[in-house]
């Protein structure tokens, strides 16, 4: 799940778009049957996936504990909870200058969180923790029990996972000197040498 189109979905929306194009350049143009057949054949068969995992979540749900329960073994629970009980957040300032500066602060706080975010969801997928849980499906874990989009958690745990072998950008990060998009887009693009001559990057 790496986030990239399958050659299958490329060739899919070239083909999409072909066809937009011919239509709205000859719009008397009756598409054959076929194509007709295969959009309604593909969308049927969206629909069918998707009920099909809306099925198993359900069935999964008689297996979930209840929120009640100790999470004291959930990887992912106790780094939240962590990161929560490392900073209180009071009520901002009333001077501009104040709530510039803990705007910054907040931020800053954020950007750690995220990677913090990232390093735990990866322990908990490496040991098939999501699974484990009880849930069906990890778009199902993310959803429920996190409360983000599986995508916003890949996100993370990606970063962590390339942050892995950048430590000056993990630092910058944690430090808040980076915020997570920035250090998301360097993290892709760099290595070891290219961040040690970034200047601290």
């Amino acid at each position: 799940m790496n986030g990239s189109p399958s050659d299958d979905d490329v060739v899919e929306a070239l083909l999409a778009e072909a066809l937009v194009t011919l239509q709205a350049r000859h719009p008397d143009l009756e598409l054959p049957d076929a194509a007709t057949d295969a959009s309604a054949r593909s969308e049927a068969w969206r629909a069918q996936v998707a009920a099909w995992r809306r099925e198993a979540e359900l069935a999964a749900e008689a297996r979930i504990p209840g929120h009640a329960e100790d999470d004291r073994d959930d990887v992912l629970a106790r780094a939240i909870a962590e990161a929560l009980a490392a900073t209180a957040v009071g009520p901002p300032p009333d001077d501009p200058h104040a709530l510039d500066a803990h705007l910054r602060d907040l931020a800053a706080q954020l950007a750690g969180r995220d990677l913090a975010l990232g390093r735990a969801a990866l322990a908990l997928w490496d040991s098939d923790g999501w699974h484990h849980r009880g849930y069906a499906s990890p778009h199902q874990y993310a959803r429920e029990r996190v409360g983000s989009s599986l995508a916003a958690l890949e996100a993370r745990m990606a970063l962590a996972r390339r942050c892995v072998g950048l430590p000056r950008v993990a630092a910058a990060l944690d430090a808040g000197e980076l915020g997570f998009e920035a250090a998301a887009l360097v993290a892709r693009v760099a290595q070891r040498s290219t961040v040690g001559s970034a200047g601290g990057a």
